[in-house]
Formats: C-alpha cells, sequence, structure tokens
C-alpha cells in the first residue's frame, strides 16, 4: 500500500492524502469510492494521467456523488503537480466556483495567485477580453466562441442588455462553453439601463438650463430605492451562474442629472440645502461654487457605496467573482472634472475594493502607458483594464505595461 494512502472499506471512512477525515466527501456508491481510490494510488505513484482518468470516470458515471468535491480537487492537483499550470489553473478556478464552501478554498485561492504571479512574469496570463455579440442561441455562441480559440484572447466579454430580452438563464450554457475552451467570462451590464425594472417612474430627471425646467433622462434612478433593488437581484442572479466576473458600466450621472425627487430629499436630509439648480447644476467658472462641488462630491460618493453594495452582494452569492468598474480617462489625468462630468472618483471607488478599474481608451494614438503609470501611482491594489476599439487580434497582442485590454470589435 503506498505511503500516504489509507483505506478503511468496512466502516464507510477513509484517509486519503490530501483529503483528511472529511466525511462530507465520504461516498456510498462502492463503484465511485473505487474509482477515487484507483485514482489516489496513481497519484501517489506520480501517473497524474492515469489518475485523472479515474477521477473523470467518477464526474461521468456519478453525478451528483459525495465525492466529486474532491474529486475536482485532485483533479487539479494532478495538472499542478505534472507542471501543467493552465490546466492547473483553470481547475482550480472551476474548483473555487463550484464548491465555496470548500475547506479547500483558501488553498485552491492561494495556488491560483501563484500562478498568475508566475505566468504575468512571462506576459503571460493577462486580460485579453473580446465582446462576444447579443444572442442566447447556444449554436451562435459556441461558433463564436471557437473563431476565438485559436487567437490570443483569453476572455470573453458578454454585453447582457435588458432590451435584448435574454434571461440571466441563457448564460448557463454561455459559462459552459467558456469553461470548456478555457475562457474567462465576464458580463457586462448597463447599471442604469431603465429594462431593470418595469416601472418608467424609476427613470431619473435632468435639468435643461436652456429652458431652465426638469425633464426625462431616460435613465435609471439610482437613488430610487425600488430601483436600487431590482438591480442588485438582477447582479445577483448574473453571479448565481458563477461568471469570472462582472463588468459595472453606465452608473454615471451627467452634471444636469439628478433633479428627482429622491436625490433631491436625500440630499436636503444631510444638509439642509434645498437643491437649486442654478447653484447645483451648474458647474462654476471660478473658484466659486461651492455648493456646487459639494453636490457633486456627494452625489458621487452615494453613487460608489451603491456599487459597493452590489459587489458585496453578489460576493455573498460566489465569492471568487471578480469587479470591473467602468471610468473616463479623465478621472485619471482630470479627477476634478471627471467629478462633474461622469461622478466618477477613482479614491472614492477603491474603498470598495474593486478587483479592476475599466478605463475607456481616449482613442486612436492614445499615451495609454501615461494613464497606466498615472493610475499606479495613487492605486496600488487593483488592475487596470484598457477598452479599445479594434478587431479580433489575430496575431500576438502586445500587453505593454497594463493587466488587460478589452477589444470591442465591429460586432461590438
Amino acid at each position: 500500500m503506498p505511503l500516504g494512502l489509507l483505506i478503511i472499506l468496512s466502516g464507510c471512512l477513509f484517509d486519503l492524502q490530501g483529503i483528511g477525515t472529511d466525511e462530507s466527501a465520504i461516498s456510498k456508491d462502492k463503484g465511485a469510492r473505487a474509482f477515487f481510490i484507483e485514482g489516489m494510488r496513481l497519484f501517489n505513484f506520480r501517473d497524474f494521467t492515469g489518475a485523472r482518468r479515474e477521477f473523470y470516470k467518477i464526474i461521468e458515471d456519478y453525478p451528483g456523488d459525495s465525492l466529486l468535491h474532491e474529486t475536482q480537487w485532485m483533479i487539479a492537483r494532478s495538472y499542478y503537480e505534472e507542471g501543467g499550470v493552465k490546466d492547473a489553473l483553470r481547475e482550480y478556478r472551476l474548483f473555487l466556483k463550484n464548491y465555496p464552501e470548500s475547506i479547500h478554498f483558501q488553498e485552491a485561492g492561494s495556488v491560483i495567485d501563484s500562478i498568475e504571479r508566475r505566468i504575468a512574469k512571462k506576459g503571460e496570463g493577462k486580460i485579453v477580453g473580446m465582446r462576444l455579440a447579443a444572442g442566447p442561441e447556444k449554436e451562435a455562441m459556441a461558433k463564436e466562441i471557437m473563431a476565438l480559440y485559436r487567437s490570443d484572447v483569453n476572455a470573453l466579454v458578454f454585453k447582457l442588455r435588458a432590451r435584448d430580452n435574454i434571461s440571466v438563464d441563457d448564460l448557463e450554457p454561455l459559462t459552459d462553453i467558456s469553461r470548456r475552451y478555457g475562457f474567462q467570462l465576464f458580463i457586462e451590464i448597463d447599471i442604469r439601463d431603465p429594462g431593470w425594472i418595469g416601472d418608467t417612474e424609476a427613470v431619473e430627471l435632468a435639468y435643461d438650463p436652456a429652458s431652465k425646467r426638469t425633464i426625462r433622462s431616460m435613465r435609471l434612478d439610482l437613488f430610487n430605492k425600488e430601483a436600487q433593488e431590482s438591480i442588485l437581484a438582477a447582479c445577483r442572479s448574473i453571479a448565481s451562474q458563477h461568471p469570472d466576473g462582472i463588468i459595472l458600466k453606465g452608473y454615471g450621472y451627467g452634471k444636469y442629472e439628478g433633479a428627482g425627487r429622491y436625490i433631491r430629499e436625500e440630499f436636503y436630509k444631510d444638509f439642509s440645502i434645498q437643491p437649486d439648480p442654478e447653484s447645483l447644476f451648474i458647474a462654476p467658472s471660478g473658484s466659486s461654487g461651492a455648493d456646487f462641488w459639494k453636490w457633486s462630491g456627494w452625489k458621487t460618493r452615494k453613487i460608489h457605496k451603491f456599487l459597493g453594495a452590489l459587489m458585496k452582494g453578489c460576493r455573498e452569492i460566489d465569492k471568487s467573482i471578480k469587479f470591473a468598474v467602468e471610468f473616463h480617462p479623465v478621472s485619471i489625468y482630470d479627477p476634478a472634472n471627471a467629478l462633474a462630468l461622469y461622478s466618477e472618483d477613482i479614491l472614492e471607488a477603491n474603498k470598495y475594493r474593486p478587483d479592476y478599474f475599466l478605463i475607456i481608451a481616449p482613442g486612436e494614438g492614445a499615451d495609454l502607458s501615461f494613464l497606466s503609470r498615472k493610475f499606479s501611482s495613487y492605486i496600488k491594489n487593483s488592475k487596470i483594464l484598457f477598452e479599445i476599439q479594434a478587431d479580433v487580434p489575430g496575431g500576438p497582442v502586445n500587453m505593454g505595461d497594463y493587466y488587460g485590454i478589452i477589444f470591442s470589435g465591429n460586432g461590438g
């Protein structure tokens, strides 16, 4: 009997190297146990291919068996011990998604971090994402993904729009296909898309400086509690499908937005100031305008706090899910202007620990290296992604110093 392999068949309790005595992992099916025992024997003799052959028999023949948890864990370990770091990375990520309550959760996370650091030194392991065209048809998805399989793309971005009538359940086949071909999958959503809620009164009001009247902005009111609950429910439903990440877009308020009832009531509650469009919505030309900046800063903090609540709510569903939050490049080189124009504040957003800041590339010839260096000078714990208008990359992608690039192709 190989060292580290102790089996007590008669009492339905066994102790296998790497498992311990976790009784939740014990299969009541003798066939599954036999395959697992043989897989462990081969693993201990470092016949990793043979071990995986036995482990995959459990996955194929015994769906729902209590040994699946440890089987998936051993498949990931076998690839890692064999030196197949990319396969190991894929399997460890899959393990975290399928078994977030596992006793191996922290160890798997540590191994993933170690692998990512190792392959990042080679310029690999970074996100090269491509947007998929909207559509729930599984065959169309598979065809599009296959077209990207042999390119340098390693991540897929699916834009989920309310008007496309795609339900969250439609994401399941997309998630399965992405995993099968080793892609990371990010779901992109427009936070203020009015389609997330059926109430037409939930759209925000804006101030029209020409007519000096309020008009409908046709964007969702993030200060409406009902709208907040609908957005949170939608995001949690997406998280339940276990994509690799969610990209939060379209949350910003323009400088003339925010004239609705709920935001005005909340501002008055905090400052005892009745929102006056002439002082709060019109950017000051000189050093005056204390109320304007108070309003802009307060509005931005409230919005980012809500984004933080979204991320927290989704991480309760899936601990490993990543978040990218959209920002305009002006938020890096002119923060005050970003505050006034888009309700964006990178330092404020950073309090809620997004995994990535998605920066919209400012156009052809833009100095992305400057933006990257400037960003890195005051944000240490998150990574920068650039969104670039381009076709599918056919050759090697020059990542430079950037952690990731998301391409918006012709069909994007």
